[in-house]
Parts: C-alpha cells; structure tokens; sequence
C-alpha cells in the first residue's frame, strides 16, 4: 500500500515514541540534557499529531488507515510518555501524582475504546467520531508531559523555588479532569447504544 505524506506523518510520530522514553528513562547523556531531548522530541512528536490532522483534512487524504493509526499513535505518545515518567528514576518527585493521571488516562481510553467498539457494532453501525472535550484533553496531555519533563530543567532539584513540583501538579490535575470530562461526555452521548434498555 503506498503511503501518503499524513500517514507517513502518523508512522513518524509512532517512532518517537521509542526515542523519548529512551531518554525519559535513561541519562543517556546526563540529566538535563536527556530531559531536554526527551521534551523535545515528545513536542515535535505532538506538532506531528496535528500537522498529519490537518493535512489529511486540507489535502483531502482522509483514510480508513490514518484514521485508525492515529488513534493508536495518539495513546501510544501519551499513554507511553506518562507510564515512562512514573518508572523513571529522574522524575521520583513527581511520580505518585503523574502515576494517578496515567491510571485516569488509560482508564478512559479504554473506556471510549469500548463505546466506540460497541457503537460500531450496533445495529446502526455508528461511528464514534472525534469531538471538540477530545481535543481539548489531548491539548492538555501534551502539555502536561512537557511542563513535567521541563520543570525539572528550569527549577533543578538544588534550587531554592524546587521543592513541590507545582506546575507538574496542576496541569496533570486539569489534564486529569479534562480527560474524565471527555470520557463522561462520550459515555453520556452513546449511553442509548451502550445500555439498550436505557436504565443507566
């Protein structure tokens, strides 16, 4: 099958994923400079989510391949990037709240991942597509692992200003509640195909 360019923008992004916990996990360089990098290749591997969207929409490349590989791709990055900060040795001050944020979020992947299975298999063969809470949650994942990775570079564990790492805290608990937010919404609008007799 020949690619096109938004598939092969998905594909690029699923092999990120193996390069930034590499560094998320081990000082391959030394500390900074792996957060660093790591940081840097999750961002561009996020600005490859939404190029490979918008090119597949501006350029008319929409296909029943990229739709499904971008969905992997999204809870691959996220999902891969939060579970290999909880294990690393370098983010142990963050580990317990980023680690309730993992359990959220895969939790609600695969929650959608159900209704969605189920919507497509009903009798009305529905197609569970994106919505606007969707995309607000994975706005906030993003940006809830850079400021993570990034804390720790602009706040070192030897200043002053270090001690709880607040900003790794709040935006995992706003990604945190948007993520469950954005599950609720999707189980609220597809309860009808979900549960039959509509007692739930």
């Amino acid at each position: 099958m020949k690619m096109n360019l938004p598939n092969k923008i998905t594909l690029f992004r699923l092999c990120c994923v193996p390069a930034y916990i590499v560094f998320i996990m081990f000082p391959v360089i030394n500390e900074t400079w792996s957060r660093a990098i790591a940081c840097a290749i999750f961002i561009l591997a996020a600005l490859s989510d939404f190029a490979d969207g918008y090119l597949a929409r501006k350029l008319n490349l929409i296909t029943d391949f990229g739709n499904f590989m971008d969905t992997i791709a999204d809870k691959v990055m996220i999902i891969g990037a939060y579970v290999a900060i909880c294990t690393s040795g370098l983010y142990r001050d963050v580990a317990w709240f980023v680690f309730i944020g993992t359990m959220i979020v895969i939790f609600r992947e695969f929650l959608v991942t159900s209704i969605k299975l189920i919507a497509a298999t009903s009798d009305e063969h529905i197609v569970v597509s994106a919505n606007f809470p969707g995309k607000i949650k994975t706005v906030t994942q993003c940006i809830s692992v850079i400021i993570v990775l990034i804390e720790p570079i602009v706040i070192p564990a030897s200043s002053p200003m270090a001690g709880f790492r607040w900003l790794s805290f709040a935006s995992v608990l706003v990604m945190s509640i948007a993520t469950v937010v954005s599950g609720l919404i999707y189980l609220k609008k597809y309860k009808s195909v979900i549960f039959k007799d509509g007692s739930i």
